[in-house]
């Protein structure tokens, strides 16, 4: 009754986390392609593509948020990140 279980999953990380630890990229990418290629055989190409551009967005505007930048900075943000699409867009809040 005074034994401790540990988790085999535990103890073969820690067992074999230092061997590990310089290929975290290689691991990382290949679990995120993994990923991704899950995604477009699920969706298909163009609808895993529209999704990554909105997490993509949403991670500029989180990055932004996070950084004590007021939201109404994010739409100048917008408009140094896609200068041609703004050009000529006038301006609402200013």
């Amino acid at each position: 009754m005074g034994e401790e279980k540990t988790c085999p999953f535990k103890a073969f990380f820690e067992a074999h986390a230092p061997a590990l630890l310089p290929h975290r990229g290689k691991i990382g990418g290949m679990l995120v392609g993994a990923l991704l290629g899950l995604a477009v055989l699920l969706f298909g190409f163009w609808q895993t593509l529209f999704v990554l551009f909105c997490c993509f967005v949403g991670l500029l505007v989180g990055i932004r948020i996070d950084h004590g930048i007021r939201l109404r900075d994010v739409e100048d943000f917008f408009d140094e990140t896609f200068p041609y699409r703004w050009r000529n867009r006038q301006r609402r809040f200013k």
